[in-house]
């Protein structure tokens, strides 16, 4: 209802230690700035490759989402990928267009956090969202719920705040092009392309996606803490959640009975 996902993956792996969680504990090791350098270079290799496969370039993309640790990594490999001598055919309108879109991008992520693998796609939805929020008829029903209308005051100004570059001169449209690059540590990339289908705003569930993040509480450090460390543990034992924190929630990991996970809805 939304894209169509094509069949143009290009996908690299590697032996590389940058980010990894042992057997024997619940948090991983990272090598921080080792494992961002390793995320630019495969984003360029794949790109490389995705880019020779497909006969295109950047001038082909309405867009490109990433996998967004934090909102600046994928930044430093779109430039990385323009500086490549790949990129000669890259026009100034282009380099504007995909700045600016990745910035719409980035949105949902800096108020979210990273979600690790969910990440890019977190980005696509952003990027969709506030396509939609800039170019909406908001004189007619919300994007896939019509119970929902418009109010200017979840948005602001999109113009500004986070946004550091120009807003896109054009929404999207039906049958252009959108690039995603997908990353895990350890090390395996992927580029691959979706293509907008027409009426895919009618699909989206814009306005409820803003009013949900609106919506939320802020927690102290210390109620931060004590729902952190409620977290079933990497134990054989038999565990039973708290019930506390559960407001809100649709579904919830009950307990764990002779290592078999128990989830319930609420």
């Amino acid at each position: 209802h939304v894209l169509q996902i094509n069949d143009d993956s290009v996908v690299k792996s590697a032996e590389i230690q940058d980010f990894w969680r042992p057997v024997y504990q619940s948090t991983a090791l990272a090598r921080g700035k080792f494992s961002t350098e390793q995320y630019i270079h495969m984003f360029c290799d794949v790109w490389q490759q995705y880019s020779a496969k497909n006969d295109c370039n950047f001038n082909d993309f309405e867009a490109i989402c990433f996998h967004l640790p934090y909102t600046k990594m994928g930044l430093k490999a779109l430039r990385a990928g323009f500086e490549a001598n790949s990129c000669a055919s890259l026009t100034d309108d282009t380099r504007e267009r995909l700045l600016a879109r990745y910035q719409d991008s980035t949105q949902y992520s800096r108020r979210i956090g990273n979600i690790y693998t969910g990440s890019l796609y977190l980005g696509l939805i952003s990027l969709l969202d506030y396509d939609y929020f800039r170019n909406f008829d908001y004189s007619s029903e919300s994007a896939g719920d019509s119970s929902v209308s418009y109010d200017s005051s979840i948005t602001g100004d999109l113009s500004s705040g986070t946004h550091t570059n120009e807003s896109p001169s054009s929404p999207l449209l039906p049958g252009q092009k959108i690039g995603l690059f997908s990353y895990g540590s350890g090390a395996v990339a992927e580029f691959f392309s979706a293509t907008l289908v027409p009426d895919w705003r009618s699909a989206l569930f814009s306005n409820r996606h803003l009013k949900a993040l609106n919506n939320r509480t802020q927690l102290s450090v210390s109620q931060y803490e004590e729902m952190f460390n409620s977290a079933a543990p990497y134990s054989p034992q038999d565990f039973v959640s708290s019930q506390e924190n559960r407001s809100g929630a649709q579904f919830v990991l009950d307990s764990i009975t002779s290592q078999e996970r128990h989830y319930r809805s609420i």
